[in-house]
């Protein structure tokens, strides 16, 4: 998923994914535990063995972003 944010779980060190999905990051040691985010989609967990396994990932959507609320305020504008 281009633009998707993927952390180190161990470390918090994090990178984004470029436009066509691809990334690289740096983790301490092998097993690592990824983490994939993007707004609006469920967190995937990765479990990273080795460095040169390649890393695929599919993020499932999230339903609770299906409503969206907004908040007003009917009150006049104060001049100062």
């Amino acid at each position: 998923l281009a633009f998707s944010n993927v952390v180190d779980k161990a470390t918090s060190n994090g990178v984004t994914t470029d436009a066509k999905g691809n990334f690289e990051i740096k983790v301490g040691g092998f097993p690592a535990t990824l983490i994939a985010k993007y707004v609006g989609y469920q967190n995937k967990t990765i479990e990273v063995t080795n460095a040169t396994e390649a890393i695929v990932f599919k993020l499932d959507t999230n339903n609770s972003l299906d409503e969206v609320v907004v908040t007003g305020n009917r009150s006049k504008v104060r001049m100062y």
